[in-house]
Formats: C-alpha cells, structure tokens, sequence
C-alpha cells in the first residue's frame, strides 16, 4: 500500500472516530454518572456540549484532508476557512467551560458527586482537543513514526490543523497585499 493510502485509511479512521465520538462520549458519560446514582447538571452538559463542537471541529477537518489527499481539494478549501473562524468560539467555549466547572468545584462544598467528576473529566478532555486541534499535537500514541519523533524531538510539534490554518491565512494574507497575483 502506498504512503498516501496508509495516511488515508489511517485519516478514515480518524474522522470517523471523532464523528462518532461527538454521541458516544456524552453517552458514555451521562451513562457512567446515571450508574454512579449522579444526577446531569448545568456544569456537565455545558462540557459535554463544549467537547461535541470540538469533535464535530475535528471530524470535519480529518474528513476534509482525507478527501483532499484522495484527490478533491474543493472541501477542504472550503471548509478550513470555516474552522480558522471557528477559532474564537471554540476557544471561548472552553474557557466557559473551565469557569463553569471551576466555579461548581469551587462551590460543591468539597464534595465530589459523580456529575461534578465527570465534569471536571470533561472540562479537561476539552482544553485537550482544544489544543490538539488549534496549538499543538498531543495524540502521538497512535502512530508509532510520531512517537518515535516525539521522543527524538522531545517537544510537541504545531497541530496539524494549526498548520494548515497558518497557511491558508499566509496565502491569503499575501493574494490580499498582491504578493502572489504581482
């Protein structure tokens, strides 16, 4: 199999991870915190919520550079505008996540009841995926050549999406100011 296909099969599963992940993950969790006798509150499903635009974020970024690699650029020159100005919105989303959540734990009278554990679990993966998607990569532990990168390097390197944001706005920046069209 070519490279271009391995990164391809491999983008598949990406993409659809993360697109099913969008319903499993709440799911899962308001299941674990039911099972725990906990009882859903303002605080968890503003995470749950928070992380559910971050996966649909990316889902549609791995689906949109798998197609590109395959061949059809058109979505992903269509939609990586979109996810640069999603930027803000998924930034301050999971700053309301944190204070929401923080300002619970900081109100829970030291008690930590399944929701407000599932909460503090969320609020956490969403600062995660937030900076895997627009800082810097954290998922290494899934392809091994990254791994071993990582560990040569022994520092993260820029998210892939940040990345390709960067470019976008660089050769925007430049057909704006006439660099690429003089």
């Amino acid at each position: 199999m070519a490279v271009s296909g391995r990164v391809a099969k491999r983008l598949q599963t990406y993409w659809r991870l993360e697109a099913a992940n969008v319903v499993l993950l709440p799911f899962a969790v308001l299941l674990m915190v039911g099972t725990w006798e906990g009882t859903p509150n303002l605080t968890l499903s503003v995470a749950l919520l928070v992380n559910s635009f971050l996966l649909v974020i990316g889902a549609c970024y791995w689906r949109i550079v798998l197609l590109r690699i395959e061949g059809d650029p058109k979505p992903f020159a269509r939609w990586l505008p979109r996810l640069a100005a999603a930027e803000p919105a998924a930034l301050a989303l999971t700053a309301l996540t944190v204070a929401v959540t923080g300002y619970d734990v900081a109100t829970g009278g030291g008690t930590w009841p399944a929701e407000r554990i599932a909460a503090v679990a969320m609020m956490a993966l969403a600062v995660l995926e937030y900076v895997n998607y627009y800082r810097f990569q954290l998922q290494y532990f899934d392809h091994a050549p990254d791994f071993a990168a990582l560990l040569k390097r022994k520092s993260l390197k820029r998210a892939h999406m940040a990345r390709d944001i960067a470019g976008w706005r660089s050769t925007r920046s430049q057909v704006k100011n006439g660099g690429i069209l003089s």
